[in-house]
This record gives structure tokens, C-alpha cells and sequence, in this order.
């Protein structure tokens, strides 16, 4: 299966397009579609079980992570978690990632999105 995940703004505005497909039960592909990941693109191990009815849980060790709003990656890798309702066809994220100002450690993101079935 192949989702789209809609990141929006507080004013609606589209800010990202990230699109994931599963490819067996072990190994998903995700790549950008619009934003600061537009063109880049990984695959990694994952785990999705069923919390509740069309509800999954899917977690990820990330590879690598973006590490400023440019062209810098971090190869440092971070934990993804996702809440994936497909009844009411949205997420929330809780990931980490480096600091936008390129100092050490490490910065707690949660945010929501839209998800949309592509495949």
C-alpha cells in the first residue's frame, strides 16, 4: 500500500508532501514530494501493528535526518513514531531531529497531517 501524508501550516498552507509505500512487512520506501525533502528519498525496517480498528501504530529508526533547513544531512539517525488513523485519514508524528542551528543534540517534533491512499 502507498499513503501520502499532507503536512499543513497554521494558516492551511501545504509545507510538506512526504508519500511512504510499504513494500513488504518489513522494509518501507519513503520519498518527498513537496517541501525540504522534495527529491530525497529512503527505504528503512519498520514495525506497524493494530492498535484498534483501521488504527496503526508504525514506528522506524530513521537513517539519516534532515539537520538544517538546507542541504545538510545528518547521518546520525532518529526514532519516527506515527499514529495512523485510516478511518478518519490523518497522522500524528512524534520524531526527533538535529537542531535547525546545526548545534549538537537533538530537537522533539509532533505534528499532525492528512493522509491520503495512492496506491
Amino acid at each position: 500500500r502507498k499513503f501520502e501524508l499532507t503536512y499543513e501550516n497554521d494558516d492551511g498552507e501545504v509545507e510538506d508532501i512526504l508519500a511512504i509505500e510499504f513494500m513488504d512487512e518489513y522494509t518501507m520506501y519513503w520519498w518527498g514530494v513537496a517541501g525540504p525533502l522534495k527529491g530525497h528519498s529512503q527505504s528503512e525496517a519498520y514495525v506497524l501493528f493494530e492498535i484498534a480498528e483501521n488504527i496503526f501504530f508504525l514506528t522506524w529508526y530513521e537513517q539519516a535526518a534532515l539537520a538544517t533547513h538546507g542541504d545538510e544531512w545528518s547521518n546520525a539517525g532518529y526514532l519516527v513514531a506515527i499514529a495512523l488513523d485510516l478511518n478518519a485519514m490523518t497522522a500524528t508524528d512524534a520524531y526527533t531531529n538535529p537542531p535547525p542551528d546545526g548545534n549538537p543534540g537533538t530537537q522533539f517534533i509532533l505534528a499532525q497531517c492528512k493522509v491520503r491512499e495512492i496506491g
